[in-house]
């Protein structure tokens, strides 16, 4: 299964020399990813959920920083509704203090339940 997430988050975690999941294939703005490779995804998600906090840029000062923000909520959006659309498995709390936990349970579950 894929997941159509913005490439400037993407390519910051890669840089980043973070554990990514695979690209399948590209558009000019998003790249589709592999979604098997649960543990990738999760980290992912978690790194990406740290990134999206718009306050971190008031706080700094530093508006350079606003896509890479917008990219890493985008991208904190989209694996959460893989994640609802997966069959049998929610979200219960989208609390950014529990940086990804719930989610990645809930992934790990899917990828159990898919052996």
């Amino acid at each position: 299964m894929k997941l159509r997430i913005p490439k400037r988050f993407y390519k910051d975690h890669v840089w980043r020399d973070l554990p990514t999941p695979a690209i399948i294939r590209e558009t000019a703005r998003h790249y589709f990813i592999d979604t098997e490779d649960i543990a990738k995804l999760a980290e992912l998600y978690s790194d990406a959920q740290f990134y999206a906090d718009y306050s971190m840029i008031a706080e700094v000062g530093c508006r350079s920083h606003i896509g890479l923000v917008s990219s890493a909520a985008a991208t904190v959006r989209a694996i959460e509704k893989f994640a609802q659309e997966s069959p049998g498995h929610q979200i219960e709390d989208r609390g950014r203090d529990q940086f990804g936990l719930k989610i990645s349970n809930r992934l790990i579950e899917k990828q159990e339940d898919n052996r």
